[in-house]
């Protein structure tokens, strides 16, 4: 589970191929938790705003090193699917955006071998991934 969470860290500069739900949704469950741990603890302490504690600005260090990552497994998502990675421009779209992330995460892939890679639900480069190589 841990190196399904990391997958996007390591690979936060790698559009291409097609990323797995699981994958897509373990990332983004555990980068929202870990920012919402951080906002509580940064309004908990002594009723200061978000940006005037060391928590809020871990939380904001935290956000900005997430987006690529975050938009690199949502477009190899996009891909799984064999929908062009433009399509994640949808999530940018004020207050119907993480509805539409939801949605590119529900919707299965294709099966077999798409124009974007390998099925990754079946053997590939990646599906010896340990978490001895997640470091390497």
């Amino acid at each position: 589970m841990l190196a399904t969470i990391l997958r996007p860290w390591r690979h936060y500069n790698d559009f291409a191929g097609r990323s797995r739900r699981g994958e897509f949704f373990a990332f983004y469950g555990a980068f929202y938790s870990v920012l919402i741990v951080l906002a509580l603890l940064a309004g908990v302490q002594d009723d200061r705003s978000l940006f005037d504690s060391v928590w809020g600005f871990v939380a904001i260090v935290v956000l900005i090193a997430g987006v690529l990552p975050s938009w690199a497994v949502k477009i190899r998502r996009l891909h799984d699917q064999d929908r062009s990675g433009w399509w994640s421009l949808a999530t940018a779209i004020p207050y119907v955006g993480w509805i539409a992330t939801i949605i590119i995460g529900l919707l299965p892939g294709t099966s077999g071998e798409n124009e974007y890679g390998f099925d990754p639900r079946t053997d590939g480069p990646d599906a010896e991934e340990t978490l001895a190589n997640i470091f390497s």
